[in-house]
């Protein structure tokens, strides 16, 4: 969370401090920031890490994952994606050992 917490810093000193607009990040398109923010926040939201300090963090990963190219590229959309409840589970019994 703390390099979340870094980040949403950066984040104001650009956005308010310089003036810098815009939806993502870095303005109004996408950049590698905003490619390497989204798998960032997903991971943090899974392990339930408070976001509420991270506005602008928030308000831009809003905004990517509306995009049809990061919707795409979510775990849940992928072949072999396996929900977190179950990762956990046997995929199968072994009857030796019972």
């Amino acid at each position: 969370m703390q390099g979340l917490e870094a980040f949403e810093r950066k984040l104001f000193e650009t956005k308010v401090n310089c003036g810098m607009r815009g939806k993502y990040c870095v303005g109004d398109n996408v950049t590698l920031a905003d490619i390497f923010l989204v798998p960032q926040v997903y991971s943090a939201l899974r392990y339930s890490a408070e976001l509420k300090n991270c506005t602008f963090i928030s308000v831009a990963n809003c905004h990517l994952t509306m995009l049809p190219e990061f919707m795409e590229t979510m775990p849940e959309k992928q072949p072999n994606y396996v929900p977190p409840y179950y990762r956990h589970v046997p995929t199968h019994i072994d009857n030796d050992s019972q």
